[in-house]
């Protein structure tokens, strides 16, 4: 792909491949086995968020956000060294 060119729907189709099934998943808690699966209920609105990122030169923020939960190994806990 030439930097300056629409990104192409079959590379992105082989890049979200190349990924693996189990890849870890996103804030959303979803893994690239779903895009991969429904990639053509998706792939419009992806191709869209490609096109719009390119064309405007920018990646949306939260496409970068981390959410980190912690979980208490014990029920009813809340004390920091149960998490």
């Amino acid at each position: 792909m030439e930097l300056g060119k629409d990104i192409p729907e079959e590379e992105v189709w082989k890049t979200i491949n190349d990924l693996g099934k189990e890849k870890a998943s996103g804030p959303d808690g979803y893994n690239i086995a779903l895009f991969q699966h429904c990639w053509s209920v998706v792939n419009g609105e992806m191709m869209g968020l490609f096109a719009e990122s390119h064309k405007k030169g920018l990646i949306e923020k939260s496409l970068n956000a981390i959410f980190i939960s912690l979980l208490p190994k014990v029920a009813g806990e809340d004390e920091i060294q149960t998490y």
